[in-house]
């Protein structure tokens, strides 16, 4: 029930409803192979993204990589004037766990200063809205809770 005092279904991050012990009915996949080919199907492509949101499960709605990931290769035009190359903050940054494993698995990971610039410490981090912050993939590929490595690992 709602505030409004409505009854709702509940839903998942993306809108799909969900029994109330979170289930939606498909079983995981043991391992998720998400190698992609020029010849996939939407419908495989579906599939892939559907075996990710098992691998995430009912909670995990972000994943958390600490600041340092971002920090350790920022180019000099977007470091701030309090950046170091040593002794990182240890703030986290929320990233969506979605986007975050197909870039893993693009091979390269990165994400617009904008969206990132709330989570950091104020200073370390200066420049335009849209300038690209790379991250080294293997760094965050170590970096992700157990569940979602895994998930990434090949048959």
């Amino acid at each position: 029930m709602n505030a409004t005092g409505n009854h709702e279904a509940a839903l998942d991050m993306n809108g799909r409803p969900i029994s109330p012990t979170g289930a939606r009915g498909r079983t995981p996949a043991p391992t998720l192979d998400l190698d992609i080919e020029e010849s996939q199907s939407l419908d495989s492509l579906v599939g892939v993204f559907w075996m990710i949101e098992e691998a995430l499960g009912d909670n995990q709605n972000v994943v958390r990589l600490p600041c340092r990931l971002f920090l350790e290769n920022l180019p000099e035009n977007l470091r701030g004037p309090l950046w170091a190359g040593s002794g990182f903050p240890e703030v986290v940054v929320e990233v969506d766990p979605w986007d975050l494993l197909c870039k893993i698995k693009m091979g390269r990971v990165t994400y617009p200063l904008a969206r990132i610039l709330a989570d950091m410490p104020s200073g370390w981090m200066a420049g335009p809205p849209d300038a690209e912050v790379p991250l080294d993939v293997a760094r965050v590929t170590e970096a992700l809770p157990e569940n979602l490595r895994s998930a990434l690992a090949t048959p």
